[in-house]
This record gives structure tokens, sequence and C-alpha cells, in this order.
């Protein structure tokens, strides 16, 4: 089984950089096969 991750966008979790880096890290060493952005915004 492959399992991927969503990156934080949006909320307290996107609002640095480096919190964002952090989770691509974790994910990379919990043995992620992905990470995705997501491509399209949500209407406000």
């Amino acid at each position: 089984m492959r399992i991927g991750f969503a990156l934080p966008q949006y909320g307290a979790m996107a609002q640095q950089l480096h919190r964002v880096a952090h989770f691509a890290r974790q994910a990379e060493q919990l043995g992620a096969d992905s990470l995705w952005p997501m491509t399209a915004s949500w209407p406000r």
C-alpha cells in the first residue's frame, strides 16, 4: 500500500513556511510515498 499526505496550506499549520517544511520532513520519515499540494482554491 502506498500512502501520501496533503501538504497543509490553510490554517495555523500553513501560516509559517518552516511548519510546512517540518510537516514534509515528518511525512518522509514516516515513509510517505508522496506529498500533495492542493491545486484548487476554496471560495471564501
